[in-house]
């Protein structure tokens, strides 16, 4: 599941067998289907070396009841409900440089009709229950293929996400926004040979560092340079890894691109096209206020928070102390560009 595994993204190449589940079919049978066909595979083929990636779209919108587990653990919790909750996306306006607006939630009664009612604050614990109740509905699906996996034999398995989720974090629904709530995701990593068994390290580290260390894991030299690196000596001595800076960009929705650095401090700095957006930064202090509702200035005095300001020399100096230069995205240099030659204008 998912639109952007599509093989027409390229994902899969070189795979003698990609499957992708199209949305013609019913999405609410998306992971056990796919747990199915993963199982019957492994069985038929697991006595040889293989690669397998295996992507779900079961922890996403629509959130909708997974039984026994939303039982299990609503305790003194909303009853399940007889539908399923959409995440809607706010309206997106010129006047805020088309930047992503803040999403919502609704709940479609029954699944597939036009009876949508807007949810509102104190209905956000249903939400959660419910999403709540996919994440133990994929832990127990997930179980049988690492249980074929072990059947099969020493395999090396990584487990992680793409995203995170906002369930009414700063008020939003959904997912996009660069805060924690979004690109903080989990990484397990299980190798085969047992090393770094039941530790954790606690140092920050990247999804781009998972290829380069399946490649150094099996002693596999890159074809080319890679982004990431691998993260052996992390499990070998946690204790002297350092944290490696952390990097999300989202120019689709317009929010620019986001660094976090030491596990604590994230800058952020919008180089969208779009003005009144382009040049808006903020400087946020994690362990002052992990969720902050506004944004803290290298120079703003201490736990104090304020709206993002548009000063546009700050980002080449934060962004240059990591060695990047950045001075507008690709989208503002054409722009510029356009207006240099007459064909500017208001959008």
């Amino acid at each position: 599941g998912g639109g952007f595994v599509h093989p027409s993204f390229g994902f899969s190449q070189g795979f003698d067998s990609y499957r992708y589940w199209s949305a013609r079919y019913r999405s609410e049978q998306e992971l056990e289907d796919g747990i199915e066909r993963a199982v019957s595979w492994i069985d038929r083929n697991g006595d040889r070396p293989f690669f397998m990636f295996f992507h779900t779209f079961e922890v996403h919108g629509p959130y909708r009841v997974r039984q026994p587990y939303y039982d299990q653990l609503r305790g003194e919790g909303p009853a399940a409900p007889d539908g399923v909750v959409r995440v809607m996306d706010g309206r997106v306006s010129a006047s805020d440089g088309f930047r992503r607006a803040r999403g919502f939630f609704t709940m479609e009664s029954p699944e597939g009709s036009d009876q949508r009612t807007r949810l509102g604050e104190d209905e956000l614990p249903v939400v959660s229950l419910l999403y709540d109740s996919q994440v133990a509905y994929m832990d127990a699906q997930i179980g049988r293929l690492l249980a074929a996996l072990r059947a099969s034999g020493p395999t090396t398995i990584v487990f992680t996400s793409d995203h995170g989720e906002n369930i009414g974090e700063r008020g939003d629904a959904g997912h996009g926004p660069l805060d924690d709530a979004n690109v903080m995701v989990p990484l397990v990593v299980a190798w085969a040979d047992g090393r770094g068994a039941a530790s954790r390290v606690r140092a920050q580290v990247r999804s781009i560092d998972i290829v380069p260390t399946l490649l150094d894991t099996f002693g596999i030299s890159p074809a080319a340079p890679m982004d990431g690196q691998s993260l052996l000596s992390a499990v070998a001595d946690p204790g002297r890894f350092q944290d490696l800076p952390g990097w999300s960009y989202n120019p689709a929705m317009n929010l620019g691109i986001s660094v976090r650095l030491d596990g604590r401090f994230k800058y952020r700095f919008n180089d969208t096209a779009w003005d009144p957006a382009y040049g808006r930064e903020a400087w946020v202090d994690l362990d002052v206020d992990p969720a902050p509702a506004g944004d803290r200035r290298p120079d703003a005095p201490e736990g104090q928070s304020v709206e993002p300001n548009r000063s546009e020399g700050r980002g080449g100096v934060v962004l240059g102390r990591l060695g990047i230069g950045l001075r507008g995205g690709p989208g503002r240099q054409r722009l510029e560009e356009r207006e240099q030659q007459g064909e500017g204008g208001e959008a």
